[in-house]
């Protein structure tokens, strides 16, 4: 049988990633009233990261710097895209992240079985690292936040429960992946 593809067309990709995650938090409630009680919490998160990648590609037209030689154009025509190896004299491999979020909330007890509460709060992901071959210019996301506002009931009744929640939510997300109107 005859192929026109070469037979020795290989990918092989290894990377390790050295993860360190921290956390110290606390929380406090404070009894204003014999109805209304007040929240607070506050986490304080530290992420390390060492990360490298070495992909080994045997095509030789992959290997070809189609972009430094001004033909970018027909680098979609490479079935493995260019992949420069991590650390290097640009990357050092390292990412570090810390924040501190927090949690405030009022609850009001309205009766034994029903009270309304009112929150904001934060949350934080570390930096994020892709790691494989189509990892192309940009390899690290950023760290990412979330603030939520929420205001609900809650009750319950001799045969069940009641939870009703409101709240908006603000995210700032760093993607490598590109937002799509129909997702």
């Amino acid at each position: 049988m005859y192929s026109i593809f070469r037979e020795q067309v290989c990918l092989a990709q290894y990377g390790s990633m050295d993860n360190t995650a921290m956390s110290v938090f606390g929380q406090m409630d404070y009894q204003i009233s014999d109805s209304l009680t007040a929240t607070l919490g506050l986490a304080y998160s530290d992420d390390s990261k060492d990360v490298s990648g070495d992909i080994t590609i045997i095509d030789a037209f992959a290997a070809l710097p189609l972009e430094a030689a001004g033909l970018g154009a027909l680098s979609g025509l490479q079935f493995f895209p260019a992949f420069r190896n991590y650390p290097n004299a640009d990357e050092n491999g390292k990412f570090d992240s810390d924040d501190v979020t927090h949690t405030l909330s009022l609850s009001y007890a309205m009766s034994d079985s029903t009270s309304i509460y009112m929150t904001h709060s934060s949350g934080f992901k570390a930096t994020s690292v892709n790691m494989t071959v189509d990892a192309r210019d940009v390899r690290a996301a950023d760290p990412e936040d979330a603030t939520n506002i929420e205001i609900g009931l809650k009750t319950t009744f001799d045969n069940g429960y009641l939870n009703l929640a409101f709240f908006d939510q603000k995210l700032k997300v760093s993607s490598q992946m590109p937002f799509l109107d129909w997702l």
